[in-house]
């Protein structure tokens, strides 16, 4: 994901929590985190969440990439779900560069207004950890389900984006990345997990 980490507002802690949820469930589930972190004690807390999950080895850090970055595509791409859990998001244009993969966005801001749950996403309540994981479990448990809102959203990205390079950027969920033949931990490297070790 490459807006900036600013206190609780993009919510990462409560995609770690949905994670937990997500990993009792889902054995290679693994989560990647991508973009700056403008807010040192936020960090520091998101670690924190993390290790008192259990889960630093089902969690990848990479704490800045260029926009330009070749690594921002490969990483997307070898994701099975974009996932956007922000407590407060105006618009949501992430969400136009991310479809192409099944989306699972909290129902927030602006982001009812240009997408359509069940159609091209997958809705989520806002600030419910256990919603968030529902929802991407459902993706998670049905590729013709993540097939078609990807291929919806792709269609609508396009119309609306001519001539913009899809995807852009992401925060993703990755499993065993069936039919993609990358591994995603190897398209983030360097990475750091979450005790900040590359």
């Amino acid at each position: 994901f490459t807006q900036r980490c600013r206190k609780d507002t993009k919510n990462q802690i409560g995609l770690v929590e949905a994670l937990a949820t997500l990993a009792a469930q889902v054995p290679d589930v693994h989560l990647v985190l991508l973009g700056p972190v403008t807010v040192a004690g936020y960090r520091d807390r998101l670690v924190a969440r993390i290790q008192e999950l259990g889960l630093t080895d089902r969690v990848t850090l990479v704490p800045g990439l260029r926009p330009d970055d070749p690594l921002l595509p490969a990483t997307f791409q070898a994701a099975e779900v974009f996932c956007l859990p922000s407590l407060h998001e105006p618009f949501g244009i992430v969400i136009l560069e991310a479809w192409g993969r099944p989306v699972v966005a909290a129902r927030v801001g602006g982001i009812p207004s240009f997408t359509r749950d069940a159609e091209d996403i997958l809705h989520a309540e806002p600030g419910d950890s256990a919603s968030l994981a529902a929802r991407l479990l459902r993706v998670l448990g049905d590729p013709q389900l993540a097939g078609r809102i990807a291929s919806a959203g792709q269609v609508k990205a396009r119309r609306d984006m001519p001539g913009r390079p899809l995807p852009h950027a992401c925060w993703t969920f990755t499993g065993n990345c069936r039919g993609v033949g990358l591994n995603p931990r190897k398209a983030v490297e360097p990475q750091m997990n979450a005790n900040g070790r590359k």
